[in-house]
């Protein structure tokens, strides 16, 4: 399966189109344009022109532009639930991070305190 910014710009170079050219039927800046092939969305500024400028372009290329939004949203929530899990599986290693340093600090306690007691 391709990916949005793949699949317009194989339609674009299918149908012999410039990206000045779409620059200037849609409306929409080339650097935005170029943003969206390579699929480097965050150098857009706001969800909403992405979604607008993928709607715009892919209906512009005679695609369906409402797909292709939905399968950016897609693409969005699946980033977001793996960041959610990368999250997760950090604060667990901080967790047992926190409780190994726990555990030394006590049997280094224990350690000096058998020190002290007997004259070592």
């Amino acid at each position: 399966m391709l990916g949005i910014g793949e699949e317009l710009k194989n339609t674009r170079k299918e149908k012999q189109l410039s990206l000045k050219e779409v620059e200037e039927n849609t409306k929409i800046r080339k650097k935005y344009l170029k943003s969206i092939e390579e699929e480097k969305f965050e150098e857009i500024y706001g969800d909403v022109y992405v979604k607008g400028f993928i709607k715009n372009y892919g209906d512009y290329l005679n695609l369906d532009g409402d797909r292709l939004v939905k399968e950016y949203e897609e693409m969005i929530q699946d980033q977001e639930k793996l960041l959610e899990e990368i999250e997760k599986k950090g604060k667990k290693n901080r967790k047992f991070s926190i409780s190994v340093e726990i555990i030394l600090i006590v049997i280094l306690v224990v350690l000096l305190l058998f020190l002290v007691v007997y004259n070592i």
